[in-house]
């Protein structure tokens, strides 16, 4: 019987911009658009997110890498603009869920991108756990996130259900027994948690 339903945040809970935050990046530091993409799959911003640098230190890191001159304040206010606003339907599929289901958040993310999605969700007041990479120090795709949160959950995996827009977070969940679903429209949530009887 499943009894948790974990969410990852961008493009599932939220929508997400990057081409927002790449296009005034590279209109600031003079870059393009594809030297300034490098840098989010960097191991620099995989450690940002994963906690082992600060806001302040990954600022550090750009500007070293890109040799450009912009403030912490305004690069820390063109790095949030990724964050946007709630997917359309999710806050009334969050309200149907939250009376029977334990309801956590499990994303990867950095402390000023969380900070907005704070902001902008006001619906993840009905959230019990937040299982954060910055936070565990751990990022998905790798299992040991998934065992932190079954262990912080005090439950078995097949009690959860996990919802991902990325395919390979979802097997990864899989691989441990969790219900993980691949969805990145509210359309794709309700037909697949159906199926599962979850509504």
């Amino acid at each position: 019987m499943i009894e948790h339903i974990i969410f990852d945040l961008g493009n599932v809970l939220i929508d997400i911009h990057p081409e927002k935050t790449l296009d005034e990046l590279a209109e600031r530091t003079g870059k393009s658009r594809t030297e300034l993409q490098d840098f989010f799959l960097s191991p620099t911003h995989l450690n940002f997110m994963g906690g082992t640098l600060s806001p302040t230190e990954f600022y550090r890191e750009f500007v070293n890498r890109y040799d450009c001159d912009i403030s912490y304040y305004h690069f820390a206010a063109i790095w949030k603009r990724l964050i946007g606003e709630p997917k359309t339907g999710i806050a009334s599929l969050i309200h149907r869920l939250s009376g029977n289901y334990t309801l956590s958040v499990c994303s990867n993310t950095d402390p000023l991108h969380w900070r907005v999605a704070q902001k902008n969700c006001t619906f993840l007041i009905n959230f019990n756990f937040f299982f954060l990479s910055y936070k565990l120090n751990l990022l998905k795709p790798e299992t040991a996130i998934y065992h932190a949160m079954i262990t912080s959950l005090k439950t078995v995996p097949e009690k959860c259900v996990f919802i991902d827009d990325t395919r390979e977070n979802v097997q990864s969940a899989k691989s441990i027994g969790i219900h993980a679903i691949h969805a990145d429209t509210i359309e794709t949530m309700l037909k697949e948690l159906s199926k599962i009887e979850v509504l």
